[in-house]
């Protein structure tokens, strides 16, 4: 079927398209080209004709492609006014036919187009209808609003799952919502139900028990924590005083051993010496 009808003219240019027809398929030329016999025909019309045969079917000349553009006649026809290809379908659009693609491409709600997530998206409809669909399409690219990952929307729910940033419930139920990859951290050092230990314990505070309640452990037992700390410093002193004098008779002991060993070597070497005048006598 041709590309371009009269029908699709406005009435008052109808006469000044009237005349340019295509040979092939009887429509009104449209992306006309010229062949050297001075025959004109659709830019398409032309293309399937070459697939065919690559001689002009009126004078049987050899034709090179591709054909050059009739400009001549293409600038007479974009400047007539047509009515939107889709009238029937209700699109109330008329302009220059050069215009005409434009409005066909990005503009026509009753032209039928892709979705724009093609290839993944096969569905084609009109594009009034494909509007509301790229907004509910599952291939629609969206940003994870916790760590800015791009993915499509199909992928959205399984990405949540895995996302370090995720806010995730404390798994001690304190209340909170941290990232998924802080939650280690958050129950180690700041969750208010992990039970912990006394910072002194290190000094002998049994205290065991949620971290909400250490800061009044803190505050109420200050007096005791300071009497175990000096009651620990006391023994430190008093084991390092045990250590020095452990240490002294230690040393007193190792030079009493090595005065020890130097006598028996004299007294080796002595016998040695005696030994060896008894035998040379």
């Amino acid at each position: 079927p041709p590309n371009l009808t009269i029908d699709e003219f406005i009435p008052e240019c109808k006469p000044f398209a009237e005349p340019y027809s295509c040979p092939l398929c009887e429509g009104i030329l449209y992306e006309s080209v010229i062949d050297k016999c001075g025959h004109s025909f659709c830019l398409e019309c032309s293309e399937n004709l070459l697939k065919q045969s690559q001689k002009c079917p009126f004078s049987n000349l050899a034709l090179m492609p591709p054909l050059p553009m009739n400009i001549v006649v293409n600038t007479v026809l974009e400047k007539q006014i047509v009515f939107c290809r889709n009238k029937k379908l209700g699109c109330e659009w008329q302009g220059k036919l050069g215009d005409r693609k434009n409005h066909l491409n990005h503009e026509c709600l009753k032209e039928v187009i892709n979705c724009e997530y093609v290839p993944d998206c096969e569905t084609r409809d009109l594009r009034e209808k494909i509007i509301e669909h790229v907004k509910v399409c599952p291939f629609r690219l969206v940003q994870c609003e916790y760590c800015d990952e791009t993915m499509t929307f199909q992928n959205l729910e399984y990405h949540n799952k895995i996302c370090p940033n995720i806010p995730v419930d404390c798994s001690n139920k304190c209340g909170l919502k941290v990232p998924l990859n802080k939650l280690k951290y958050h129950l180690e050092e700041e969750c208010d139900n992990t039970v912990v230990e006394c910072p002194f314990n290190l000094v002998g505070c049994e205290f065991y028990d949620i971290r909400l309640k250490l800061k009044a452990h803190l505050d109420k037992d200050l007096e005791r924590h300071l009497r175990m700390i000096t009651n620990k410093i006391h023994n430190l002193e008093k084991g390092l005083v045990d250590a020095n004098l452990r240490i002294d008779d230690l040393s007193n002991e190792n030079n009493s051993l090595k005065k020890n060993i130097q006598i028996l070597n004299e007294q080796i070497i002595n016998n040695s010496t005696n030994i060896n005048n008894s035998l040379n006598i």
